[in-house]
């Protein structure tokens, strides 16, 4: 089962198989209803992942709208354009959007904002590759509740020993605060800037589903480095205090170019 759980496979297949169904497409319904997505608009989505946000806006775009996902990660973009074929993929870093200015109706952002370097510069790249009056729409973890099951597979990691699997792993800095999102909207030159924070319910199948999806996060590689024993031990530890179900707190912020 060790082998099973943190050899096999790569990281964006068990984002895509793990983490997507209970996390990811449901907060991407919700961003989506919150940017007011609508039929024949023209949307980015930036930082997209395996593509849920991008085909959750496609499907509210229909046949006269168009989708384009970005991702810094070829891997990542590889699995969404295999898995939604009605979306088109960039390779780009959020703060540079290698795409022309003034092309979308619409940019989105999910769970990608908190993690960049310069987010003011992101900020201001998708103010530029916006018409006039688009409008932006970005969600984030919200600094002070607890984020699970993230900061459960980071501290059982650092719990037993593993060294950082990448820079700041046990910071827990993966989140932000409804001001700290209004400020940088703000400053990019947004107007009509609203945030607001939403609480939704997790589920996953099984336990055993949520032990599975550290495979599908940064965390993932470094525990399929280990021996069966200690990825056994991995394993136990999180099937301890991982929850089926339980809550998930987000900033929400919406701007609209002016």
């Amino acid at each position: 089962m060790a082998d099973a759980l943190f050899g096999a496979g790569t990281v964006p297949d068990a984002y895509e198989r793990y983490l997507v169904p209970p996390i990811f497409k449901p907060w991407a319904d919700v961003l989506v209803d919150f940017a007011g997505v609508s039929d024949g608009e023209e949307v980015l989505d930036v930082a997209s992942g395996t593509g849920v946000v991008a085909a959750t806006a496609a499907e509210r775009v229909g046949d006269a709208g168009r989708v384009v996902a970005t991702d810094v990660s070829a891997a990542m973009l590889a699995v969404a354009g295999a898995a939604h074929l009605m979306i088109e993929t960039i390779e780009t870093a959020a703060d540079e959007l290698a795409v022309g200015d003034s092309s979308f109706d619409v940019t989105l952002c999910q769970q990608g904002f908190q993690f960049l370097t310069n987010r003011l510069a992101a900020a201001q790249a998708m103010m530029r590759v916006l018409r006039s009056s688009g409008r932006v729409a970005v969600a984030v973890w919200m600094s002070g509740p607890r984020l699970e099951p993230f900061d459960v597979y980071g501290r059982v990691l650092e719990r037993h020993g593993l060294p950082e699997p990448f820079p700041r792993a046990y910071a827990y800095d993966f989140s932000m605060s409804p001001g700290e999102v209004e400020d940088v909207l703000t400053v990019a030159g947004f107007t009509d800037v609203a945030v607001e924070t939403k609480v939704i319910e997790i589920s996953w199948a099984t336990v055993d589903d949520a032990v599975h999806g550290i495979a599908g996060t940064p965390y993932g590689p470094a525990v399929a480095t280990l021996n069966k024993d200690g990825q056994q031990r991995i394993a136990a530890a999180l099937r301890e205090q991982l929850r089926p179900v339980h809550p998930m707190t987000a900033v929400l912020a919406r701007g609209r170019r002016p």
